[in-house]
């Protein structure tokens, strides 16, 4: 970085960025509630800097609590935020605006809360924002590692972000372009897409084919599972959706099964 500082990021064992660091000290950290979602941003001294509350988006929080105000998030169609609002006087806290890549090219209060574009963890200094397994630079409109489950993203550039279409396209855990299932969802009875698609509300779905998780590696193949099991289970009266026929599907009591007409079962969430 200029001026010879050196910035690492604390990565915990499910690819979460739980903190930062500059110089060596930690600065910032974060309190997850799943796989996705951080739930507080801390100090370096682990005091607890805004508290998040989600509801219309799985990627970016609706609320934030910060310094004794309640503050609006008001994000776009990707879940960008544009607006923070003060709920008290309505009053803009900050306002962000980006490029079509996700360069951040209006913050009028930098730093205020973590999210960029995407609804990613967004990094003033370095650029980079955090979605899932990988970090993204908007600079170079690319991930700068490859894709940890390869070709089974759907993309034959193993670092390409959303098959080159940004401004349409969203990739909430770093691994496979989600724009169908979690923008477009489908509106008539539960279907497989690349996973089981609740038909009355915004999906609850991972982007990874359950037949794709045995390609995976060891930890990212136990990631994955967690977090189909975690998805599905925000939505605990959801309708049964069967599976294909002889295809594999995990149910809300994340066991997968193969037979022909396994039919999820709804509230089986612990």
């Amino acid at each position: 970085m200029p001026g010879g500082i050196i910035i690492d990021y604390v990565i915990d064992g499910q690819n979460r960025r739980l903190g930062k660091k500059i110089d060596g000290t930690l600065v910032q950290g974060f309190l997850y509630k799943d796989q996705l979602n951080p739930v507080a941003e801390l100090d370096g001294d682990n005091q607890i800097v805004s508290r998040f509350v989600y509801g219309t988006k799985i990627n970016v929080p609706d609320y934030m609590v910060k310094g004794g105000n309640t503050y609006r998030i008001i994000s776009d169609h990707l879940g960008s935020p544009r607006l923070i609002v003060d709920v008290a006087d309505g009053s803009i806290a900050q306002r962000m605006d980006y490029d079509s890549w996700g360069n951040v090219i209006l913050d009028t209060n930098p730093g205020f809360q973590p999210f960029g574009f995407a609804g990613g963890i967004y990094d003033l200094q370095t650029k980079l924002t955090r979605y899932g397994f990988r970090d993204y630079d908007p600079i170079v409109g690319r991930w700068t590692n490859k894709d940890p489950i390869r070709f089974d993203g759907g993309d034959s550039n193993l670092y390409g972000y959303v098959t080159k279409d940004p401004v349409n396209g969203i990739d909430v855990f770093g691994l496979a372009d989600v724009t169908d299932q979690f923008l477009y969802p489908a509106t008539t009875n539960c279907t497989f897409v690349s996973a089981c698609t609740e038909a009355y509300g915004p999906p609850s779905v991972f982007p990874i084919d359950p037949r794709k998780v045995n390609l995976i590696s060891t930890m990212a193949e136990i990631l994955v599972v967690e977090t189909i099991k975690l998805s599905i289970c925000e939505y605990k009266n959801s309708l049964a959706c069967s599976s294909p026929e002889g295809l594999p599907w995990l149910p809300e009591d994340g066991v997968f099964n193969s037979s022909p007409n396994y039919i999820g079962t709804g509230n089986q969430c612990n």
